[in-house]
């Protein structure tokens, strides 16, 4: 699973805001930060990857230093979200999602979890059958 994903608008059999839309609306990868970037300079695709659930958008002419200094703020800000994680008390999954998709993610594995605690056969593959 990677740590974020930098995508290109214009791809050939997907466009990166189709990508975008895919990544963040699967609950198994919507808590990857997606940059996108575009060789044009139009609002009207920046509008659309933002909407997508891009993290960050960046045009031409593209600046290393600037690309650099936003991967390494959205790998910090995860960083710093999964510190603030509650140790020893109830979650609260709405309160720790950064959207919708991980909130639902956060609620469905906290109520298998929940019902399956006391199950000592409960493993990785139990949670993944009781998933789908």
């Amino acid at each position: 699973m990677p740590d974020l994903i930098i995508a290109d608008i214009l791809t050939p059999h997907i466009d990166g805001i189709a990508v975008c839309r895919r990544l963040k609306t699967d609950l198994v990868t919507s808590h990857i930060p997606v940059i996108l970037l575009d060789l044009r300079e139009s609002t009207d695709y920046q509008a659309a990857a933002l909407v997508a659930g891009a993290d960050d958008y960046l045009t031409n002419p593209l600046n290393l230093l600037t690309l650099k200094a936003r991967v390494l703020n959205l790998l910090e800000s995860r960083r710093q979200s999964r510190a603030r994680l509650p140790s020893g008390i109830p979650l609260q999954p709405r309160s720790l999602a950064l959207n919708q998709t991980d909130a639902r993610f956060l609620q469905r594995t906290i109520e298998v979890i929940e019902r399956n605690l006391s199950d000592f056969e409960f493993d990785v593959d139990a949670w993944r059958a009781k998933w789908q």
